[in-house]
């Protein structure tokens, strides 16, 4: 009895570690439209997605146990948590092979902005015009850039204005990106998908789409596990208690193990006194 009880401390403390790191990392798997996904939620812009689960994703709150910090060139979790919160950037998606990102980006809205659920066709058909052509005359970092297509485009009847843009940088690169914003429960939200190939493909866009019809724009209680300071610590703590949990567990069976071979022979011992009649 006293061994099932360390048994079951041991395993409750081997679990709680597991769970715990997947919390920090947002792995939720679930299935959104025939397409594996994770949840992530964001409460400082109120909004609740599903990201297919083929992309590698980086929010404000990722660790140093992120593998893929390489991938993007980041030596350190800080580098990437500063970048983001410096351009109100709450995830960036990539796939494995670096074709494209997918990032969600997200302010606060003045007042005199509605959402955008709320406005009749004739009122949201002049905002998307006076929108276009301040997208048009803007000022951007690209050496060129301009608007190939552009429309309203609605995901789970909500409205969003969507721009499709070919830049070239000042070092000759040429950038496509599909662009999606909205405002939504007093928020602004640009979701982008940008490649450096030779357009924003079928496939790219139906991964946009999936987190497009996933949003939700909703209350989300804050967590602190959303701290980037926080989720790093808590991280190495965690990654630190598994293996010491692994160990203790298999100490655990090992000497289990062994005092089963000592009562076997302890007893097979007494077998033979038996027979001999001592």
């Amino acid at each position: 009895m006293k061994f099932n009880k360390i048994k079951r401390r041991v395993l409750s403390c081997l679990m709680v570690g597991i769970f715990t790191v997947s919390f920090l990392n947002f792995n939720k798997v679930t299935s959104f439209a025939d397409t594996d996904t994770k949840s992530l939620q964001f409460s400082a812009i109120n909004l609740k997605i599903e990201v297919p689960s083929e992309l590698i994703c980086f929010t404000q709150s990722t660790t140093n146990n992120n593998s893929y910090l390489e991938l993007i060139g980041a030596s350190d979790a800080s580098e990437v948590q500063t970048s983001m919160i410096a351009n109100n950037c709450y995830l960036e998606a990539v796939d494995a092979d670096m074709t494209y990102e997918l990032a969600i980006t997200g302010v606060k809205a003045n007042e005199s902005l509605s959402d955008f659920n709320t406005l009749s066709e004739s009122d949201l058909n002049s905002l998307f015009d006076s929108y276009i052509e301040s997208e048009s005359n803007l000022e951007t970092e690209y050496k060129e850039e301009e608007i190939l297509d552009s429309g309203i485009e609605y995901f789970n009847d909500q409205p969003y204005f969507m721009t499709y843009n070919i830049s070239t940088t000042t070092e000759g690169v040429v950038v496509y990106a599909t662009k999606y914003y909205t405002v939504a429960n007093g928020y602004i939200y640009n979701f982008a998908i940008q490649t450096n190939t030779d357009s924003v493909t079928d496939e790219m866009l139906a991964n946009m789409a999936v987190v497009l019809n996933s949003a939700k724009y909703t209350e989300v209680k804050s967590s602190i596990l959303e701290n980037g300071v926080v989720s790093e610590t808590l991280s190495v703590i965690i990654t630190a208690a598994i293996p010491v949990a692994i160990l203790a567990l298999l100490v655990y069976f090992i000497r289990v193990g062994n005092k089963k071979k000592q009562n076997k022979l302890i007893k097979e011992e007494l077998e033979i006194k038996k027979r001999r009649g001592l």
